[in-house]
């Protein structure tokens, strides 16, 4: 677990399949940036700032060349725009994107794959106003099935980097060793091909050749196969309405059935074994493949000798039962997209124009050895190459976007889940069929696509699918689901509850992802600043959750319900409370004749000062006394909160949206916070405690008072306990009457968002969960402070220091909850104050500027009109 901010980039990368490109191929020459004429100039005095976020690159040559060429070329036909790049990654993809979307504010300009424009495209600014052919004829040179996948309801959402077609490689001569000359051309001759060309050893029932690999040696199920198959025989994802599936169709059932006897021609039955596992491609020598139906990318390295013995072709269907086949090589396309969020739109569309002009779509995919989208720059090391050569015509005539589908994550979990039962005789066509029609079916009326024509169930069961990351492995977990989903099933026979355990360290890009895709589980375990950031996209719970329904609400720490709600209404229940206390050493107050805690800004400036040490041989502290959490920097931003909010400063004006850090309260934290600063390094020379292990305010490391959570403080067994104080902060009563003593609480939560269909569900299980006797047992499992006050009893009155934090917890708990923009208003403070407190900039300057930045902030995101 955590409590400091994140630094959130929320989603989540709902990948398809392998539809992205490398970055590690090896660069090639040099080719000039292109112009391209701009359509409308901007104002001479505009100045406009570009960023691109990309993941299709080479290091160290794609970069930059769009740094170093392209770039500059560009700001010579536009002087006034600067482009600024963001080169991310596909292991951080979908934690990124997900975040720019989920916030709605990010890059100009994102490298999307294939799938994205079904899943982000109404998100994406509709761009046939500058790319369409009236505007810029040049599109006409691009391969059509990769302008598929770049556009989203008749609308050119951005353009298309490269064509990374699915195709069948076969193996000439092992072919010819069988007999056979040519690649099938339908359905009956594949299923005959395959089991000709597949080899068992008897003595270990296992194959030694493999027929046909449709990406899966081993399954032969994979729900892109299947959609190729589907498609080569002209069917169709949806009905004429364009949503309702159309998985009830002749072509579905024939493209299942070709699945079906194409696994069997290789497995006769599920006793036999699969091919020996082995590095590279399962076509190359010794690998025991005749053809495989995949991308280059899995096909044998590029400079491999056994190319000479490699046919390459579409997939051609089933013309012979299905007049309306054609062949097809389905295209995974890589693309830049604009958001609709951009403030620049008309500018990054002539960006696309110029970095995808002829000469600039063939540079970029020479630095990657890829094939250009654009027909007109497949030219050069493309022709060059047989192989690529081949690959790039089959494209250019055969290309089929992989584009244009509807909630695809939940497609795929169906068809594979569907396909894996199918062709493992778990169940039979019809049902299969079936259940893929009404379960996406049901996906898209969850989504909001579906038609009213579609019938389902009248009453289909609950699935509740809660996400959780507190939770303590083999025992939280355990206790839920053995003992807490049990108990509710009695009172609710019809619904089923799926948990999904994840961690912090993946949260950020699960959760973001959810919330992106407007898809995921009923449930989400947050943490406490996320109400500000997922707030909106949250259901409101008052009328199922709020006193008048459940009178239980009462007994929850009031600090805790503040960051499991947003705009006054509970979005959630909170699990514990983890307040930030004051730890101080009893001891060596008590050597420096001090008996207790400060309780006035002035009294702990003089405090930290008195209790400080500092060793004149080497100019660094031995006791330092007062640690902030940093004992460095002591530069901290949720501490500089935690001194605003105690003497009764807001960081919103009356309004709820304009930042307040021009009030008087504000000014009196920040000055605090220098002086104390001051008051332990009199000069920045002076050198910080020790590194040691432990809390700071252990024996031996040095610190006096420790502001801090629990989790900071010495191990729960040591000694030291008998010599600490733990006490909240009391603000500045003797400046500001309006000051309290507080304890600030992160809180983490089980919210319940917007896009869940079963919310009211939902809210039932969250009131079973936080019962007063599931709370204490949830928070046992864990050591915390249950967040109702009638749970804390047991283990935890039973320790004294948790008994104490409780105590403090519940009378003096202070949400830190309710904040805008939580990661911009963290990254303005954490720097502003470590100018002031470094003596870069005055104490004036430092305010001005976080109103100025956070006042900018909140109007980029909305808040501000």
């Amino acid at each position: 677990m955590r409590t400091k901010l994140f630094t959130l980039v929320i989603l989540i990368s709902i990948l398809l399949g392998a539809c992205t490109a490398p970055t590690t191929v090896a660069p090639a020459t040099s080719a000039p940036a292109t112009s391209v004429p701009a359509t409308k100039p901007p104002a001479a005095d505009e100045t406009i700032n570009l960023k691109v976020y990309v993941v299709d690159f080479q290091v160290d040559a794609t970069d930059k060349w769009l740094e170093e060429e392209v770039v500059p070329a560009f700001q010579k036909l536009h002087p006034n725009v600067t482009v600024e790049f963001i080169w991310g990654s596909w292991s951080t993809f979908g934690e990124s994107v997900a975040g720019y979307f989920a916030a709605g504010d990010g890059p100009d300009i994102i490298n999307l794959g294939s799938e994205f424009n079904g899943l982000y495209g109404d998100q994406l600014a509709p761009l046939n106003k500058y790319l369409g052919e009236a505007a810029w004829p040049e599109i006409k040179n691009f391969i059509p099935g990769t302008l598929e996948n770049a556009s989203w309801k008749g609308e050119l959402r951005g353009l298309p980097i490269f064509a990374a077609p699915r195709y069948v490689f076969c193996r000439k001569d092992l072919m010819e060793a069988a007999g056979i000359t040519a690649q099938p051309t339908d359905f009956a001759g594949w299923v005959d091909f395959a089991q000709k060309l597949s080899t068992i050893d008897a003595a270990t029932n296992s194959l030694t050749q493999q027929g046909f690999v449709p990406v899966d040696a081993g399954t032969m199920a994979d729900f892109q196969w299947y959609l190729n198959t589907l498609w080569s025989i002209g069917g169709t994802l949806y009905k004429d309405d364009g949503v309702t599936p159309n998985f009830d169709s002749a072509e579905a059932k024939a493209a299942l059935q070709f699945n079906y006897d194409l696994k069997k021609a290789v497995y006769p039955d599920e006793n036999v074994g699969a091919l020996p596992a082995g590095q590279g491609s399962v076509i190359d020598e010794g690998r025991g493949g005749v053809c495989l139906w995949h991308s280059g990318w899995a096909a044998p390295a590029p400079d491999s000798a056994v190319w000479e013995k490699i046919d390459i072709q579409p997939f051609t269907g089933d013309p012979t039962n299905f007049p309306n086949s054609k062949p097809i090589v389905v295209s995974f396309v890589d693309w830049w997209s604009v958001p609709a969020y951009s403030k620049n739109v008309e500018m990054a569309a002539e960006f696309l124009k110029f970095v995808f002009s002829k000469d600039n779509n063939f540079k970029y995919n020479q630095t990657m050895n890829l094939i250009p989208a654009r027909v007109d720059s497949q030219t050069g090391y493309v022709q060059d190459n047989p192989v690529m050569a081949r690959e790039a015509e089959l494209a250019s005539q055969y290309g089929y976007g992989y584009a244009g589908i509807l909630e695809p994550t939940k497609l795929q979990e169906i068809l594979q889940k569907e396909l894996g039962a199918f062709l493992t005789d778990q169940q039979d066509q019809a049902t299969t069929l079936k259940n893929i029609q009404e379960q996406y079916a049901q996906a898209l009326k969850d989504a909001g696509y579906s038609a009213g024509s579609v019938v389902m169930p009248e009453t289909p069961p609950v699935n509740l699918k809660v996400y959780v990351v507190d939770f303590q492995v083999d025992a939280t977990d355990k206790w839920l689901e053995e003992e807490v989903v049990p108990a509710f099933q009695k009172l609710h026979p019809n619904v089923t509850v799926e948990f999904i355990w994840g961690s912090w360290s993946t949260f950020g890009e699960s959760v973001a992802g959810y919330f992106a895709a407007g898809d995921g589980p009923d449930i989400i375990n947050l943490g406490s600043e996320f109400n500000g950031l997922y707030g909106d996209q949250l259901a409101p719970l008052n009328k199922y959750l709020g006193e008048a329904a459940w009178p239980e609400i009462k007994n929850f720490i009031p600090g805790t319900l503040e960051n499991a709600s947003w705009k006054g209404e509970l979005r959630g229940l909170p699990i514990f409370a983890a307040p930030r206390y004051v730890f101080c050493r009893k001891d060596l107050m008590e050597a420096a004749g001090i008996t207790a805690q400060p309780t006035d800004f002035a009294g702990w400036v003089d405090f930290a000062q008195k209790l400080s040490t500092i060793d004149a041989a080497t100019n660094s502290l031995t006791q330092q006394g007062f640690v902030p959490v940093d004992a460095g920097t002591m530069a901290d931003f949720q501490w500089y909160l935690n001194t605003l909010w105690s003497i009764g400063g807001t960081l919103y004006k009356d309004d709820g949206v304009t930042p307040n850090f021009d009030s008087a309260e504000a000014k009196a934290a920040l000055q605090f916070n220098y002086d104390l600063k001051k008051a332990v390094y009199p000069d920045e020379n002076v050198g910080a405690l020790p590194a040691g292990q432990g809390s700071v305010i252990d024996e031996g490391r040095g610190g006096v008072c420790l502001w801090h959570s629990g989790w900071a403080a010495p191990a729960p067994d040591s000694a030291v306990w008998e010599k600490i104080d733990i006490q909240p902060f009391t603000g500045d009563p003797t400046n500001f009457p309006n000051s309290k003593p507080i304890v600030v609480s992160f809180v983490d939560w089980w919210s319940v968002p917007a896009y869940s269909k079963n919310v009211e569900m939902a809210a039932e299980f969250l009131k079973f969960v936080f019962s007063k006797d599931n709370n204490f047992k949830y928070n046992q499992t864990m050591n915390l402070i249950p967040a109702r006050v009638d749970s804390q009893t047991g283990y935890v009155q039973d320790n004294p220091v948790m008994a104490r934090e409780a105590e403090l917890a519940s009378q003096y708990g202070y949400g830190y909850a309710g904040i805008l923009e939580p990661t911009k208003l963290q990254e303005i403070l954490q720097k502003e104050l470590g100018a002031f407190l470094t003596d870069q900039q005055d104490l004036d300057t430092t305010l001005a500027n976080i109103q100025a930045e956070y006042t900018q902030a909140l109007k980029d995101a909305g808040y501000i009109k």
